[in-house]
């Protein structure tokens, strides 16, 4: 996977470089990007309700409020 396709798959901002040192500086965001990216498809899901979910994944967290 090219860097800044994981950033693009979640609808993040690609910046695209025209000299040698914006494309240097480019492909530096880009690959930050592509780190956030992992952490907003890696996080589990949750969910604050009185009822349990109907169609849980793993990873999912269900809280009870009290």
């Amino acid at each position: 996977m090219a860097v800044g396709d994981k950033a693009a798959a979640v609808g993040l901002p690609i910046v695209s470089g025209s000299s040698t040192q914006a494309s240097d500086i480019d492909l530096e965001i880009n690959r930050t990007r592509d780190m956030v990216a992992d952490v907003m498809t890696s996080r589990a899901r949750s969910t604050v309700s009185s009822t349990a979910p109907t169609d849980p994944e793993v990873g999912d967290l269900w809280f009870e409020p009290i």
